[in-house]
């Protein structure tokens, strides 16, 4: 893997990664616009993305599908709360109609009134999707009540109200706004060369004008934590979800959290399955996660359990949080760490998780951070680097907890803490 980097005269940065004797490849457009500049439009960006595929000024949706699927390839675009991604997939031949592409649908939209209107029908059904999933709901709720009153917390999707109002006007203003040169990154990966990567995009990219009006950029997070509540008498089960913040992307602690969330909570060997699914019996889905973005982080832990069950589940979360905390867990740490390196080893061997990997760094901090850096970092994580990472979470603030299904009248974050105290002692937890 061979990685190069360009800057456009109107600042656009293309990046190349080039994979010796791949004949597919992926080239992919992102800009530094998600779900977290929305503003009050909540839903507009995600709402860009579905529209971006609806026609152009020069071409019909159905002429930029057959152009792509002619090739043999795939086009396709996801919204996150950070930046957008737009992608085409296929042979490295189709590297030049991939950028011109790419180049056309990201700054010429059609954003034709009508279309809006079919689409606005097929969010609202994505919307919907979302709402009837339990755990879906319960992570949507854990960032709203990690995130209060901030566009961090509310769906990429916006809601039914947002999206029924949202205007032709409000899209083309996301775009002068948000879809800048400076703002962006040309991407490829696979079997091409950075040369030729240029060549496309000071053909395609290098004529748009820097605008005039000055981007908003994203509120800083600020965490607050509490209690979210859903009530769901048609589910069976409940699910429990509870988080804590951590580090961001470019905090080099968050590689231990990294390690954490794997060793804690990936396997039938982590403490989390043992102890609430083979000990206890109490959930048949147990796990752990960390999120990382541009300034914020969370770690979460989660069960699918009944409900009367839930306080179980909370309290023996916050049992094996504390354990990692309280003394080295060198086999956990061993095994989370493997775990974390699969997954980074697999992302270096796949084009597209390799491009969205270096882009969203990119976009993040400004650098070009390669896989093989994330690698080293895993393995120079220690158990003590663990250890103090879990301290850290629990001492650093309150939990933020979801349930979703029939919760109890009880408090469910005293629980917890009561958990935490049990292992670390009475001056732990104490907020």
């Amino acid at each position: 893997m061979k990685i190069d980097h360009s800057c456009l005269a109107n600042g656009l940065q293309v990046v190349s990664i080039a994979f010796r004797d791949f004949e597919s490849a992926v080239v992919a457009i992102m800009i530094r616009a998600g779900s977290r500049v929305d503003g009050a439009a909540h839903g507009t960006a995600h709402f860009l993305e579905h529209m971006a595929f609806k026609g152009t000024r020069h071409h019909a949706s159905d002429e930029i599908t057959q152009r792509i699927e002619s090739l043999g390839a795939t086009i396709n675009a996801v919204t996150g709360k950070d930046y957008t991604l737009y992608y085409v997939e296929g042979l490295k031949e189709m590297l030049p109609e991939a950028v011109a592409i790419l180049t056309e649908v990201v700054i010429s939209p059609r954003l034709d009134p009508e279309d809006m209107d079919v689409e606005r029908q097929i969010i609202l059904q994505e919307i919907l999707q979302a709402q009837d999933d339990a755990a879906l709901s319960a992570l949507a709720g854990l960032a709203q009540r990690a995130y209060p009153d901030q566009s961090l917390g509310k769906s990429v999707l916006g809601t039914p109200e947002t999206v029924a109002w949202l205007s032709r006007a409000d899209l083309m203003d996301f775009v002068v706004e948000n879809y800048q040169p400076e703002n962006m990154i040309l991407i490829a990966a696979g079997g091409i060369s950075h040369h030729d990567l240029v060549v496309l995009a000071n053909r395609f990219l290098d004529p748009m004008q820097v605008s005039s009006r000055t981007r908003k950029e994203a509120p800083k997070a600020a965490y607050s934590g509490g209690l979210f509540l859903q009530t769901r008498s048609e589910l069976s089960q409940s699910i429990v979800a509870c988080a804590f913040p951590t580090a961001w992307a470019g905090d080099r602690h968050r590689y231990a959290v990294q390690v954490l969330a794997e060793a804690l909570g990936t396997g039938m060997s982590s403490p989390l399955f043992r102890s609430i699914r083979r000990d206890h019996g109490l959930a048949y889905e147990v796990g752990a996660w960390s999120e990382h973005g541009s300034d914020f982080g969370l770690f979460g832990m989660y069960a699918a359990t009944s409900a009367t069950h839930v306080g179980d589940a909370l309290r023996l979360m916050g049992i094996e949080l504390s354990k990692m905390a309280a003394a080295d867990n060198d086999e956990a740490v061993h095994r989370g760490r493997n775990k974390c390196l699969v997954n980074l080893v697999r992302a270096r061997e796949t084009p597209f998780d390799a491009a969205r990997m270096v882009g969203t760094a990119m976009l993040s901090f400004g650098t070009i951070v390669s896989p093989e850096d994330e690698i080293n970092r895993i393995r120079s994580v220690t158990t003590r680097d663990v250890r103090e990472a879990a301290s850290t979470l629990i001492d650093m603030a309150k939990p933020t907890i979801a349930v979703v299904g029939q919760p109890e009248s009880v408090d469910y974050e005293e629980m917890m803490l009561t958990a935490i105290r049990s292992v670390l002692g009475s001056t732990s937890s104490d907020r």
